[in-house]
């Protein structure tokens, strides 16, 4: 039993009565605040004892762009956009991620009970990043590491980098790619993402560097050069080398958990390029890249965690470092230091 405080924000009466009367029957939950617009979810979050907070994006008096920096900078309280999606919207979303919220669910135009389960585990997973935002908020305002970027430099044109990330992820990624910007290698990220906010989160990456981003949304070639490939969620996405070394894309298979799954991507590089594999693992509620980690580090290659006390959630790289699998533990600020020194 959580009992969690939820607040929902949306111009929509319907929306609003819909949501809570689906969402009011389920044990967890405890009380359900509404609001029509963002002015008055803040005037409730300074009122009330709210756990997570819904906010739409398009509303009067106060959107929820205004809204969410508000809330999050005066009650540090996880914030999840909920909203109709576009391509356009989508970049908004994740820029605000980035910043305040810590997570993005499309708004379908049926809602019903298989959506309400959906936004439980949401508000569950929320829940359990209460504390942890506050202090994310609290450490950013106190300690602003500075990100040094090298100056562009040679490295082995055969090592494959690949990045893992769950919940969290989007809001460290443009740090992230402002570090890998002058390392020349090819980069493959894995992001758990729903599969119709996958074009728009495309648009939003290649917004946030000078890489060539790829969308692995079929069969193509893997080709050493300065790259990023973004695993779609649609696909079991794994390397096979023949004549070419070439993604295939699969669809689901009955034991993928995660969309798109890192373990059998990792496993299959691992194969392939053994030492030449450096595999990076950052914040996530889940153990995705356990497995993977472990194929890396079985044929030679090199495994780094985000540092638990960093990461937003810690399951993840806490999940490899317990199982003895990681070489080097570090912080964000000193990625670049870490995939150039090992």
């Amino acid at each position: 039993m959580h009992n969690i405080n939820i607040l929902l924000t949306d111009d929509s009466l319907f929306v609003r009565e819909t949501i809570k009367e689906l969402l009011s029957k389920y044990d967890e939950i405890n009380q359900i605040f509404t609001a029509e617009n963002g002015k008055e979810a803040v005037e409730i979050c300074e009122k009330e004892k709210i756990d997570v907070v819904f906010m739409d994006l398009d509303m009067p008096v106060m959107d929820g762009e205004k809204a969410s920096r508000i809330i999050f900078e005066k009650f540090g309280l996880p914030i999840i956009v909920l909203t109709s999606l576009d391509n356009n919207i989508i970049k908004e979303a994740f820029d605000l991620i980035h910043n305040y919220c810590i997570d993005v669910i499309n708004k379908p135009e049926n809602i019903n009970e298989s959506f309400a389960k959906i936004l439980l585990r949401k508000i569950k997973n929320a829940f359990i990043m209460k504390k942890r935002i506050s202090e994310y908020k609290n450490k950013k305002k106190k300690v602003k590491r500075e990100i040094i970027i090298p100056d562009p430099f040679e490295t082995d044109s055969n090592k494959i980098i690949i990045f893992a990330m769950s919940t969290g992820g989007p809001k460290i990624t443009p740090d992230i790619l402002k570090q890998i910007e002058v390392i020349p290698s090819p980069f493959v990220l894995i992001q758990h993402i729903e599969p119709m906010m996958f074009d728009g989160y495309i648009d939003w990456l290649r917004s946030k560097t000078n890489k060539e981003v790829i969308a692995v949304d079929f069969d193509i070639p893997f080709e050493i050069k300065d790259c990023l490939y973004v695993l779609h969620p649609n696909y079991h996405t794994t390397l096979k080398k023949t004549i070419l070394t070439k993604f295939i894309t699969k669809p689901h298979l009955e034991t993928d958990l995660y969309s798109p799954p890192a373990d059998p991507f990792v496993i299959s590089v691992a194969e392939i390029f053994r030492e030449k594999t450096i595999f990076a693992i950052f914040s996530g509620m889940c153990s995705d890249g356990l497995k993977g980690a472990e194929a890396v580090k079985k044929y030679g290659g090199m495994v780094f965690c985000q540092s638990p006390d960093e990461a937003l959630i810690d399951t993840m790289p806490k999940s490899v470092l317990n199982a003895g699998f990681c070489d080097k533990v570090f912080e964000l600020c000193s990625l670049n230091e870490v995939l150039l020194n090992g």
